[in-house]
């Protein structure tokens, strides 16, 4: 749910700390994200009381390894401390493991929730820019690599919008 509404790289998010959590909002420092821009991701009420709830005495996921040896047991050895390596390694084994056995599906992985998020929120505010500028991506970035400007933006709505102006 975090990373569908942050659009945040996974990396970003496996790093945050519990103090990050703050009247409502998740706020990302600029030094821990990729282009060094801080930013603010409004929660929904009920989503943040629950990451207050989980939140470790110094890093959000902290009781990721009790989780793990609670949800995925293994052979392998459970961290005995917080790493966000290891919360990165298994979010993308997990997503790995998803798309291997669901071969019928197109390929899952974890950044494929931020084209997403881009895709949805340049379709609500119908401005690429401003979504960008909301979710710490460059406007040309954001156009190139992520947003599906075919789900984004409907041709005969622009016509629509535009029509009255084109008409002498």
């Amino acid at each position: 749910s975090v990373k569908l509404l942050s659009a945040c790289r996974t990396a970003d998010l496996v790093q945050l700390r519990s103090n990050q959590l703050q009247r409502g909002q998740l706020v990302f420092a600029p030094d821990q994200t990729k282009t060094k821009s801080g930013r603010s991701v409004p929660l929904p009420d009920d989503l943040f009381q629950r990451l207050q709830r989980l939140a470790g005495r110094v890093h959000l996921w902290e009781g990721f390894a009790d989780d793990l040896k609670r949800f995925r047991p293994s052979k392998n050895k459970t961290p005995d401390g917080f790493s966000a390596k290891t919360v990165y390694a298994v979010l993308c084994n997990i997503f790995r493991e998803y798309s291997e056995a669901h071969p019928d599906r197109p390929r899952l992985a974890p950044h494929a929730f931020r084209r997403r998020a881009i895709t949805v929120m340049a379709t609500a505010t119908q401005s690429v820019d401003l979504t960008a500028q909301a979710l710490g991506v460059n406007p040309q970035t954001a156009r190139t690599y992520y947003l599906d400007a075919q789900r984004a933006f409907s041709t005969a709505d622009a016509f629509k919008v535009a029509t009255p102006a084109l008409l002498p």
